[in-house]
């Protein structure tokens, strides 16, 4: 799940709830301080709005916080800064340098830059270790306070220090921050097959999904995948939005309230796509799970990948005069069928590992950067590429470690195919790419094996019994 909070991507997916927002106003002068005002202000509403019947004495507390505590585990007090990074998060805009962050054993590690930030064309990579920034460590600072730290105002300058694999020095970066707004849509065409990864439900993604559409249509795209996979959701508009551009006329969701029960629907006469896969797995969950089964109950979609991770709530997000917020269960939602989906997920009609390969469980030995080896030396750093070589099909005959005329070929080869000058020597350029292009490989489509099926589902070709 790509949860975008600021500037980060989280590691495990944060849920991204379903949510409305609303926005309390008010013209009265509080005859109380504003803590007392804001504690009645909640009480009013968790008392009037909450998803199950609740008495004025269960809403007890000192705090909000104390009072949120004994309800569920979706509805939250956000203090002003956390309310500001969830809007921001909603919204997928923010100023910054754009990249999304996450943590490992400890560390800080970009997982990379959004498409045209400051950080992108900064030259920051995937894997890239945050060591600090504006001179100030980030060592054991929680994901939360980083992003605060490299967020600022629009224009303002920022310098982040980082490590990356197989390099001794550190790299500084400065940057000038910039407002980001957060395309959540990928897109491509893969064989004639329209292909959509859809990594968030923010603010902007229906917009962005009809221009894909539009241009799949000028290329007379009439088959479709819509990737779902670790997408934690967002809003429940931009849900029933990309519903109505894509299933046919009928219940997209049912809303249960606390005292009535309101359905959503579709009125598409003609879908646009009469065949269409949609992938998800156990981190896709939320408004994600809105259009997925929508999709699978309409049968205009089969589903491919893992069972969903299974939340059916829905939350509404109201801001105080106060400048703080909370969200707040309000109801949950059944499928257009009325099947649960809390604490039950989406099944797929067709249950599919994402594949991963046997080449992510080997060692792989950095590449240090400290010297350029050429035929006759030998090292880790040799063994190293020669390991990464040969993982993404080089043909490698030498001993470990030992640069010999096979290896020499290879690294020439992979020069010549990434667009350096070919001279077999394992400069620092070349294990520079070298490093970057082999982790963009594990990651890419030929080690996915879901999208694979998926593709190959559409030739009629399938190796799984359908549930």
């Amino acid at each position: 799940m790509k949860n975008i909070i600021k500037l980060m991507k989280m590691k495990k997916p944060t849920i991204v709830l379903v949510f409305l927002i609303a926005l309390l106003t008010t013209s009265a002068v509080y005859a109380q301080p504003a803590s007392d005002y804001e504690m009645e202000l909640i009480r009013h509403y968790i008392r009037g709005s909450y998803v199950e019947p609740i008495d004025l004495d269960e809403i007890t507390g000192q705090t909000p916080e104390e009072m949120f505590s004994g309800l569920d585990d979706y509805s939250t007090y956000f203090p002003k800064e956390d309310l500001e990074m969830f809007l921001e998060d909603v919204r997928g805009e923010f100023a910054g340098i754009g990249v999304y962050i996450t943590e490992q054993m400890g560390k800080v590690i970009i997982a990379e830059p959004i498409e045209n930030s400051p950080a992108q064309r900064a030259g920051i990579q995937p894997g890239d270790e945050i060591l600090s920034v504006d001179g100030e460590d980030v060592k054991g600072r929680p994901l939360d306070v980083v992003a605060a730290m490299v967020k600022g105002p629009e224009g303002t300058q920022v310098k982040i220090e980082v490590k990356r694999q197989g390099q001794e020095d550190t790299i500084i970066f400065s940057m000038d921050r910039a407002f980001i707004t957060v395309n959540p849509v990928a897109h491509q065409v893969i064989e004639d097959i329209g292909y959509i990864e859809i990594k968030s439900f923010n603010e902007h993604m229906t917009e962005n999904i009809e221009k894909v559409l539009m241009g799949f249509k000028e290329q007379n795209v009439d088959k479709l995948i819509i990737d779902l996979r670790n997408n934690p959701g967002g809003s429940l508009d931009e849900a029933v939005k990309l519903s109505r551009l894509l299933l046919p006329k009928g219940p997209i969701v049912h809303i249960q309230y606390r005292d009535h029960q309101t359905t959503v629907v579709s009125y598409l006469e003609e879908p646009p796509f009469e065949n269409m896969v949609v992938l998800i797995n156990e981190a896709s969950a939320s408004a994600s799970e809105i259009f997925a089964v929508a999709a699978k109950e309409s049968g205009i979609a089969t589903l491919i990948g893992k069972t969903t991770f299974g939340k059916g709530s829905v939350q509404r997000v109201y801001t105080l005069p106060t400048g703080t917020g909370f969200k707040l269960t309000e109801a949950r939602y059944l499928s257009p069928e009325e099947n649960e989906i809390d604490n039950v997920g989406v099944a797929p009609h067709i249950e599919v590992e994402r594949f991963v390969p046997d080449v992510l469980t080997v060692d792989f030995l950095p590449l240090k950067m400290t010297r350029k080896p050429q035929i006759g030396d030998e090292g880790s750093d040799v063994e190293g590429a020669q390991q990464r070589l040969k993982a993404m099909g080089y043909t490698i005959k030498d001993p470990q470690g030992v640069m010999g005329e096979s290896t020499y070929q290879a690294i020439y080869q992979f020069q010549e195919d990434a667009g350096l000058y070919p001279y077999g020597i394992l400069d620092f350029s070349t294990q520079g790419a070298l490093d970057r292009l082999f982790n963009q490989w594990i990651q890419g489509p030929d080690q996915d094996e879901q999208l694979k099926h998926a593709v190959r589902h559409f030739s009629g070709y399938s190796m799984f019994v359908v549930k």
